[in-house]
């Protein structure tokens, strides 16, 4: 598998190795195929795993994965090579797309009506549309009608 090909992997383990966890804390048994094995972790184990963390997390990458379902993303993400800026950008590609909430931007000049954002090895075209309040409406260029 080739490097960008692991990506949505890494997220998909990412993802089940937190919900097994929560799993064991919740229900105290782990199934392994029709083994049910039980699990009783003590208070010191669950000081190093912030449960409260964990299910933020898990939260934050289900809401990536299907923002870029909303946008037909076919190309793996690799989300570990995020610059902070590259965040940025994708936390208001996740309130435009996800959320369909207008959005602003930092920069005092204005966006173009169509530019491709760049998310670590992704570049996506959009289309912006500017509010009369300076916030912008973003969609998928290739879903436009």
């Amino acid at each position: 598998m080739t490097e960008r090909g692991k990506w949505r992997k890494r997220l998909k383990k990412r993802c089940a190795t937190i919900e097994t966890f929560l799993e064991i804390v919740d229900k105290h048994y782990v199934k392994v195929n029709e083994l049910k094995i039980d699990v009783f972790p003590d208070s010191k184990e669950f000081e190093s795993f912030d449960l409260e963390e964990r299910k933020h997390q898990l939260k934050f990458y289900r809401v990536v994965k299907e923002t870029l379902d909303k946008l037909h993303v076919g190309v793996p993400f690799d989300i570990d090579s995020l610059t902070d800026k590259k965040f940025n950008n994708l936390l208001m590609l996740i309130n435009a797309i996800f959320y369909d909430r207008p959005v602003s931007f930092m920069e005092e000049e204005k966006i173009p009506p169509v530019c491709t954002l760049n998310l670590a090895n992704l570049k996506i075209v959009l289309t912006f549309h500017q509010n009369s309040d300076g916030k912008y409406i973003v969609k998928d260029f290739f879903l436009q009608k």
